[in-house]
């Protein structure tokens, strides 16, 4: 008796734990999914056409094809005189009705410097210097405070009307080139901009920097953009697409209107692709797990076989006997569900994906999982149950 109680203990909290991780995997797996595909779309926009040279327009599919494939055109030259927005364009675009928000972007790609920080010791109240002299380059990107489209996930604040030079920088311009960049600067042309926000955004990886269109144009003394996003009503998305086209062909035939949503599709596939793998990374822990459970019943019926071939004796059928066994799986999974999931959820909201993305469908889709998981477990459990039951009356009495 002792020896089963310590072994169901054993059981309870393998398969508790077993729980736990498929709960992270399965929930953490899907809530990120969600949460990132919000991400990039927020940052790229959805129904946003590009409007730009059409070497400008490879190029920024270029960058931003980088969250998925390797490749760029490392001597691109964004300053070319040929690629600056013409006047007649951005005049014209307001005559194409379908078009909802007009966005001015400057793109330039230069060498830029982390400036040293300083805070105030937690414990000795001093003031101490953070960061270094790291240096990189990085895509820079002017837009108007006030009218940008995009809708990043920030930490920290994005750009404020009427604040020359501050920046925000994307993630992975974060982690390479600055310790605490919230409390540092970054250096573009020589002149120092206040770091307020790191944003997620998939252009160049990560690696690209915002700040204020007026203020760029000054420092790099280019007065006019070399992109403009517009964003067009969903219902009529081709058909605007084609006059907008149109339109930007009959002024100058260099230019292209470049739908993004084919970019962002790829993206948010991606996406799908990566975090899948990760969902059924479980799958070896529920096989072993499965492989654990049986070796319990196996125990369990090997203890009471005594008991069985008495209720075999007496009249009692096979089924009855698969009954009973088949509880005492399911109280020990049930159990283990009842422990491991709840600490998953836990995991997986408060620590894992920061700001989760969580939608009634997707919990129905988490639930659905766990429970098959559950269930799977469970009629493997039958396999050593059924085989017992089939066992004649005198084998089972018999057995030591």
């Amino acid at each position: 008796m002792f020896r089963r109680r310590s072994a169901t203990i054993r059981i309870v909290l393998c398969l508790a734990t077993v729980f736990t991780l498929v709960t992270v995997a399965v929930a953490g797996g899907i809530i990120a999914d969600q949460t990132t595909k919000s991400w990039a779309e927020g940052a790229v926009g959805r129904n946003m056409v590009l409007i730009a040279h059409k070497d400008m327009c490879s190029q920024y599919e270029l960058l931003l094809s980088k969250f998925y494939e390797v490749k760029e055109d490392l001597t691109f030259n964004y300053t070319h005189e040929e690629y600056l927005m013409p006047e007649d364009i951005l005049s014209q675009l307001d005559s194409v009705s379908g078009i909802t928000d007009i966005e001015l972007r400057l793109v330039l790609k230069i060498h830029v410097k982390e400036v040293q920080g300083y805070i105030f010791g937690e414990t000795t109240g001093d003031i101490q210097t953070v960061g270094d002299h790291r240096e990189g380059e990085s895509l820079i990107v002017g837009v108007e405070p006030e009218k940008v489209l995009g809708k990043w996930f920030l930490e920290g604040k994005f750009l404020k009307i009427g604040q020359a030079q501050e920046a925000v920088i994307g993630d992975s311009l974060a982690q390479t080139l600055f310790s605490m960049p919230l409390n540092q600067n970054i250096r573009l042309f020589g002149i120092d901009f206040d770091v307020t926000g790191v944003c997620l955004d998939p252009i160049n990886n990560g690696n690209v920097t915002y700040v204020p269109l007026k203020t760029l144009q000054n420092t790099a003394g280019i007065l006019n953009p070399n992109i403009v996003m517009v964003k067009v009503d969903p219902a009529n998305h081709t058909e605007i697409l084609s006059q907008i086209n149109a339109v930007v062909k009959a002024i100058n035939p260099d230019f292209d209107a470049f739908d993004l949503d084919k970019v962002l599709d790829k993206t948010l596939s991606f996406l799908s692709y990566m975090w899948s793998i990760i969902t059924f990374l479980p799958l070896f822990s529920l096989i072993a797990a499965s492989l654990s459970l049986i070796g319990y019943v196996v125990l369990t019926v090997a203890e009471q076989h005594q008991e069985f071939g008495v209720l075999r004796t007496i009249g009692t059928k096979p089924k009855t006997v698969v009954k009973i066994i088949s509880e005492q799986s399911f109280i020990v999974l049930l159990s283990s569900f009842a422990a491991g999931v709840p600490i998953g959820i836990i995991i997986t909201l408060l620590i894992l994906v920061p700001e989760p993305l969580v939608t009634g469908y997707m919990i129905l889709e988490i639930a659905g999982w766990l429970l098959i998981a559950l269930a799977v477990m469970f009629v493997s459990s039958l396999y050593p149950a059924l085989k017992s039951a089939k066992r004649p009356i005198l084998e089972i009495m018999n057995r030591p």
